[in-house]
């Protein structure tokens, strides 16, 4: 009996966390500021952001942002790529949308030398933390 309620335990504990999606299996968001879509001499760094699944917080978008700059949203399983100039920046993530209510944020110190690609997951875990990790 206790071998399966800790079973049980487990399992319910592992379904309130994200699963980790893969950069090359996340579907591609066009990026909506044209400044970050195209690589250039002096933009010659990558940022890959992707949000990743689960059912915590399936409903809820989560909107980006650059330096306080909203970017663009993102449902689970998508991505966007920025080509960015090496430096420091602030990258932050918002939930949002009509499902999901409060002021839940999060953000990372992402900083980018040339050249680099550099990749930061959104998570969305119990209880209820919105999460920007590398």
């Amino acid at each position: 009996m206790k071998k399966l309620l800790l079973i049980l335990g487990i399992s319910l504990l592992s379904g309130c966390s994200t699963t980790a999606v893969r950069p090359n299996e996340a579907i591609l968001r066009l990026m909506p500021i044209a400044k970050y879509r195209e690589p250039s001499v002096k933009n010659d760094a990558k940022l890959i952001v992707v949000r990743d699944a689960g059912f915590v917080g399936s409903a809820c978008i989560v909107e980006i942002s650059l330096e306080g700059e909203k970017i663009g949203e993102l449902q689970q399983k998508e991505k966007f790529e920025f080509n960015l100039e090496p430096k420091k920046y602030v990258l932050g993530a918002k939930l949002g949308g009509s499902a999901c209510e409060g002021n839940l944020t999060g953000d990372a110190e992402v900083s980018l030398a040339s050249k680099q690609t550099a990749i930061y997951r959104v998570q969305l875990k119990e209880p209820m933390l919105l999460k920007v990790a590398k």
